[in-house]
């Protein structure tokens, strides 16, 4: 998988990368500020952030978020993380994996 994308749009390319772990870290504690988060297990999480990009990783946040108000808690859990995290990863590689046999076999 490439590390950067294209898009068009209107024919002008717009092109992003994949969040570093820096930046991924950041943009879930941004996320989650609300939240009792400083237990994380923060390289396990980030580990586990390879490969998806910020939208990824913003719609990540508020589904663990979502859950956690739903069942009336102000904490994150790491495993609910990771669990969602592990969700949006495998979904990305299945995508890109659908697409790339697609584009072999065409």
């Amino acid at each position: 998988m490439s590390a950067a994308h294209l898009f068009r749009r209107f024919d002008d390319p717009i092109e992003y990368r994949f969040t570093e772990a820096p930046l991924a870290g950041e943009i879930l504690r941004r996320r989650l500020a609300m939240f009792e988060a400083a237990d994380l297990d923060w390289p396990r999480l980030l580990d586990q952030t390879v490969g998806l990009s910020h939208a990824q990783l913003a719609r990540a946040s508020e589904e663990v978020a979502k859950h956690a108000v739903l069942a009336g808690s102000k904490r994150i859990a790491s495993e609910a993380l990771l669990s969602v995290l592990r969700k949006r990863r495998s979904a990305a590689i299945q995508r890109f994996s659908t697409k790339w046999s697609e584009s072999e076999s065409a």
